[in-house]
């Protein structure tokens, strides 16, 4: 098989964000970082924020706390800087599958998930889907890319974390 060299280009000014899983010896980590290839101040303080509400949710993570303190911490985190959370899209689970629950919105609602109580031996992969904007996203022709439906500006930053006796530990660091 043969595979064609196509070359991205990224200008100053873009926002680029890389999303990663890693699976070693059975087990899947998945990680995610946006960065900005520009000095524009207001687009360095709306990704400082994601990284914060990460921080945030990483400190609700906690054994005991549930998945709706996490959630609220994204959400907290967000709203105070006037962002939003992207609501079609979580965190989630993380081991022997990519994608496990729970699942770990952005945002407080009203789901099952929510109530899921945090325990010694989750692994998680937090991750907060932000905007400017509304928060409504469209899926372009590749069916892979996803854009802002209102195309402002977005974001998402994750770490995969263990919860364990000794406290929440970043694996994906």
């Amino acid at each position: 098989m043969e595979f064609q060299k196509k070359e991205t280009v990224f200008e100053e000014d873009d926002v680029v964000s890389v999303d990663v899983g890693v699976f070693y010896k059975g087990f899947h980590t998945d990680t995610a970082v946006t960065k900005y290839l520009g000095v524009k101040e207001s687009k360095v303080h709306f990704l400082s924020v994601g990284r914060q509400a990460v921080k945030n949710a990483i400190a609700a993570a906690v054994v005991g706390n549930t998945i709706k303190d996490v959630a609220h911490a994204y959400e907290s985190t967000l709203k105070a800087a006037g962002l939003n959370p992207i609501k079609s899209l979580t965190g989630h689970g993380v081991g022997r599958e990519l994608h496990e629950d729970p699942y770990i919105p952005c945002f407080v609602g009203n789901s099952p998930e929510e109530r899921v109580k945090i325990q010694v031996g989750m692994t998680l992969a937090l991750e907060v889907m932000y905007t400017e904007g509304s928060g409504e996203l469209t899926l372009d022709k590749d069916g892979w890319t996803l854009r802002t439906k209102d195309a402002t500006i977005a974001s998402l930053f994750e770490e995969t974390v263990a919860v364990t006796p000794k406290g929440t530990q970043i694996l994906t660091k």
